[in-house]
């Protein structure tokens, strides 16, 4: 006579038998990046390169070729305390934490629990007497524990899992791009404030000449050597640049509220020392085409890690 174990164990290996090729099939389609229809020649001259992505690639700290301190601070700034950043950074965990969540769904799920109680009567209780035989104290301890595991039958598990992976690393491109955007525009507004600060420096003596100019112009019309015109249109010489001085400045309060929200500081106690350009290291732009530069954007790859994610929903 057979043992009941050797008879449950032969009867799981049938099962596991039965099952294992239904876990090998899935109802997504097999996912083809897009490819595009190519002409069989081009115009012009020059050789056809095949696109290399290269997203991954790391970019580095390309803001050091201006070698502005300065600069170098607020771009570690952006990178540790921007708020748009970490928000994007949030995602790229959650995407992840939802990986590990569908693919754990492929192996075993274990479970226990335990529980001890404790219980006590008074020994005035109402109806408590010695004579009952009832104890005053009860004490219990209990444990268990459980095992499941879902057969992945047509592969859903497994396309749950490539969804969530395909989310996740568009995520993290998404964080790749924020990023890069986030530096480029602070980068842009640094520039660009420290012209204005070399504007601000030549309107700064425009107006101290055309101030002299005036003093000159009115001392000759008081004199009768100059018609009473020259010295209005030496009046508003000097009101147009305090003018358009006037405008620098404004701008660049703006640009210096801009980089403080960037850098993730409170604009009400950033500030920035005025500076011109000449300090500034102004790169080489290496030669090359557009084409090379688009392999290497983020928000590309990210584009092409939704379609995949979209192709194993189908599943």
């Amino acid at each position: 006579m057979k043992s009941p174990i050797k008879i449950a164990l032969r009867r799981a290996g049938v099962l596991l038998a039965l099952v294992a090729p239904l876990a090998a099939c899935s109802l997504a389609p097999t996912y083809r990046p897009p490819k595009t229809v190519l002409p069989d020649s081009y115009q012009g001259t020059g050789p056809f390169v095949l696109a290399r992505p290269g997203d991954q690639l790391s970019r580095g700290p390309w803001w050091e070729v201006f070698k502005d301190p300065q600069l170098d601070t607020l771009e570690r700034e952006l990178d540790a305390s921007n708020p748009t950043l970490r928000a994007e950074q949030e995602t790229y965990t959650q995407a992840r934490d939802v990986v590990a969540e569908a693919r754990s769904q492929l192996f075993p799920q274990l479970s226990a629990q335990a529980f001890a109680t404790d219980n006590g009567l008074s020994k005035h209780a109402l109806f408590h007497s010695a004579s009952s035989g009832s104890p005053l104290e009860e004490s219990s301890l209990g444990y268990g524990a459980a095992a499941t595991w879902e057969p992945d039958l047509w592969g859903e598990i497994r396309n749950r899992t490539n969804y969530a992976k395909a989310n996740a690393q568009a995520a993290a491109a998404m964080v790749a791009s924020a990023r890069l955007s986030l530096e480029m525009e602070l980068a842009d507004d640094y520039v660009k404030l420290r012209g204005l600060d070399e504007q601000h420096v030549i309107y700064t003596n425009t107006v101290r000449s055309y101030n002299e100019a005036l003093k000159l112009t009115s001392l000759r019309y008081n004199r009768q050597i100059s018609p009473g015109l020259d010295v209005e249109r030496a009046r508003n010489q000097l009101a147009a640049a305090q003018a358009a001085d006037t405008e620098i400045e404004a701008q660049r309060a703006v640009l210096e509220h801009a980089i403080a929200v960037l850098a993730g500081t409170n604009p009400s106690t950033f500030t920035l020392a005025p500076e011109g350009l000449a300090h500034l290291s102004m790169p080489v732009v290496p030669v090359g085409v557009p084409s090379a530069l688009l392999q290497r954007r983020p928000d590309i790859a990210a584009a092409e890690r939704r379609m995949a994610a979209a192709n194993a929903a189908v599943g």
